[in-house]
């Protein structure tokens, strides 16, 4: 959870700020805040779904995860929509939303290298930590790198310098068949 003022927050977080806050609201209803506290058992305290709920505090990753436990969301609501993600292995260029990365074609790892910069392009947080990457996306690169999901999985993950756990925990998210992977860093 991040506790800086939010007339200092960098505008990519106040737009994720805003983009939770409204999903959190559509999504408690009529119910109480105190019973979404509870049904967090003892992770979120109902000040901070109140923060959350007004946009006044942007949730870190793990917190994202109880919210979406808690609220009854899928962390990939919280993206837009666009189109599917494109690879050209013989041009070295991948892309999306009209974005897109040049890798060497030489050298295929560079393509997830780029694609991570391509994620990080769109959301407009270059130096984002840890990212939600959709599952889309990963089976086109797999697809484009002729490996197996999981695989592409833990390579994004050792880019991102994730730990063998958080690589193993995203991978079982991918084999359960999550629409969002996070991946700290």
């Amino acid at each position: 959870m991040t506790d800086v003022p939010r007339d200092q927050l960098p505008e990519a977080e106040l737009a994720f700020a805003d983009r939770v806050s409204r999903l959190l609201r559509a999504r408690r209803g009529r119910r109480m805040r105190w019973s979404l506290a509870v049904r967090s058992r003892g992770a979120l305290s109902v000040r901070q779904l109140r923060a959350f709920e007004r946009g006044t505090e942007v949730p870190d990753e793990p917190l994202l995860q109880i919210l979406a436990e808690v609220y009854g969301f899928d962390p990939c609501e919280l993206y837009p929509v666009r189109k599917p993600l494109e690879v050209d292995l013989g041009l070295g260029i991948v892309s999306a939303a009209g974005v897109s990365r040049g890798f060497d074609p030489q050298e295929p790892a560079g393509l997830l290298v780029a694609y991570l910069a391509l994620v990080r392009d769109l959301r407009g947080e270059p130096h984002a930590l840890t990212l939600a990457l959709r599952r889309d996306d990963i089976e086109v690169l797999a697809a484009a790198l002729e490996l197996d999901g999981p695989i592409v999985v833990e390579r994004l993950g050792a880019l991102m310098g994730a730990t063998t756990l958080q690589q193993q925990v995203a991978v079982a998210a991918f084999a359960i068949g999550r629409p969002a992977i996070l991946l700290p860093g």
